[in-house]
């Protein structure tokens, strides 16, 4: 079994590269740090992993994404988990409109196009399990982080698209609606009791992959959060602190 992890040294991707590990995975792992990655690559041989491969990937230059796609033309692939992003300050890139695209070229642009080839790529094995961390700030533009939450919404409805494009196929496209986890992004965030860590959150979709399921709210209780959310008229939610 093999599976490449894109933006494999963030804290959600690790840890459910970690997990496959365990089940004896060969990785093709991807991120832009390669002293991180060969730190990553060191710590999942350690936990019985087979064979695996290093590359070298900036969300920021899409000549990037295409050496990563050509690099990996010729192989066959279980999984592929696509987990790379940035948490950006809603005040900061307010007041600039090049962070604005920047945002919008890290969590969204790279991640559609990254989808897209490597849906196609499945299609042509006839078989994968595409994953995607995504985020319940996609649900509704809140004025907490609405760049941030845009990002997240066109990477939610694009890999809807896909699913229902693939629907009749064996290539499985899973959508991660993630809610608030305690990783090294977060860490000038307040933390509460809605608070996930990492682990918890890579083994909930792991199994929801398991299972073949499309959209997953994790954890869980975040489905039930967000349809209230969903529901809150306009004039409400604008009053609201978040």
């Amino acid at each position: 079994m093999r599976a490449i992890v894109v933006g494999a040294t963030s804290a959600i991707a690790g840890a459910m590269a970690r997990q496959l590990a365990q089940q004896g995975y060969c990785f093709t792992l991807a991120a832009r740090n390669s002293t991180h990655l060969e730190l990553v690559a060191a710590d999942l041989e350690a936990r019985g992993s087979g064979e695996i491969e290093v590359c070298l990937f900036d969300a920021m230059d899409p000549e990037s994404w295409r050496e990563l796609l050509a690099s990996i033309e010729h192989q066959d692939f279980d999984m592929a988990i696509v987990g790379h992003g940035a948490l950006p300050d809603q005040s900061t890139v307010e007041s600039d409109p090049l962070l604005i695209a920047e945002t919008l070229m890290v969590n969204g642009t790279s991640t559609l196009s990254l989808l897209g080839a490597l849906a196609q790529k499945f299609k042509r094995q006839t078989r994968g399990t595409l994953i995607v961390l995504s985020s319940v700030a996609g649900e509704r533009g809140r004025k907490s982080n609405y760049v941030y939450g845009s990002s997240k919404a066109a990477v939610t409805t694009f890999s809807e698209g896909l699913r229902m494009q693939l629907a009749d196929t064996d290539v499985c496209v899973i959508t991660a609606l993630i809610g608030m986890v305690d990783t090294p992004m977060t860490a000038g965030l307040k933390k509460g009791l809605l608070w996930s860590t990492p682990a918890l959150v890579a083994n909930r979709i792991l199994r929801s992959a398991a299972r073949g399921a499309g959209t997953v709210y994790v954890p869980g209780y975040w489905r039930y959060i967000m349809l209230i959310v969903r529901l809150l008229p306009e004039s409400i939610l604008r009053r609201l602190p978040i």
